[in-house]
């Protein structure tokens, strides 16, 4: 079993009652046109345009995201680099050939948002930030403190996204994700995994959070502007 210990911050990005927010098997890229998933039980398998409709998803429906203030370009991008990453995994929920829900979970985010650096056109928008204050500050949230998984520790696995299209709210996708994701993990030997999102979400979000069983451990960032959530895992395996 790894050691992980139990509490470790996560991510800003829930909105509404069903959600908005390894070393782990890569997602492989495919280049088709028809959409292909994994067994259910572990992440999808995501082509180009999968990307496109989570980076519309998540403009839709994170409106507040630091990400969504950089556009439907970088956003896309974002999500073709985690399909891609062997340290970050992707589930979504489809209807009808259609992504209706999607979570973003990562074993080593303390160092996601150096590497959107690299893989990402992030640096730009750190550069640009001359020009346009607004952008900048939102790729330094990416970057820093804010979103993407800039945390206190460095081993337990954080759920960096997790959202269902306005539209199908309240049809149980992002519990569904939930559960994929812990028995992911769970079966991968980690003990816990960790969420943040910000002080001022909505009481609906913590509600989901609290219901499925995280505990609110304190406040970070600058100002103590998100709330750190944690869940152990050790009851899955009973």
């Amino acid at each position: 079993k790894r050691g992980i210990r139990c509490g470790r911050p996560l991510e800003q990005g829930l909105v509404g009652s069903d959600i908005v927010s390894p070393v782990c098997v890569p997602i492989v890229v495919s280049e088709a046109d028809s959409c292909v998933a994994l067994d259910q039980s572990g992440p999808d398998v995501l082509h180009r345009q999968d990307c496109r409709r989570l980076a519309r998803l998540h403009l839709a429906c994170i409106p507040a995201s630091a990400m969504t203030q950089l556009g439907f370009g970088y956003t896309a991008s974002f999500y073709r680099y985690v399909q891609r990453s062997s340290n970050e995994l992707v589930f979504v929920h489809r209807e009808s050939n259609e992504i209706q829900s999607a979570c973003v979970l990562s074993v080593a985010a303390a160092s996601l948002g150096r590497r959107l650096c690299r893989h990402t056109p992030l640096v730009l928008f750190l550069l640009g930030g001359w020009f346009n204050p607004r952008l900048r500050d939102a790729g330094q949230a990416i970057l820093g403190s804010g979103e993407c998984g800039a945390t206190g520790y460095s081993q337990a696995p954080e759920l960096i996204f997790i959202f269902t299209a306005v539209e199908r709210r309240g049809a149980g996708f992002a519990s569904a994700l939930i559960e994929r994701c812990e028995r992911y993990l769970s079966a991968l030997g980690y003990d816990s995994y960790v969420a943040r999102t910000a002080i001022n979400v909505s009481p609906e979000t913590l509600r989901f959070y609290r219901r499925h069983g995280f505990a609110c451990s304190r406040r970070t960032g600058e100002g103590g502007q998100f709330y750190l959530l944690e869940k152990c895992l050790n009851t899955l395996k009973r």
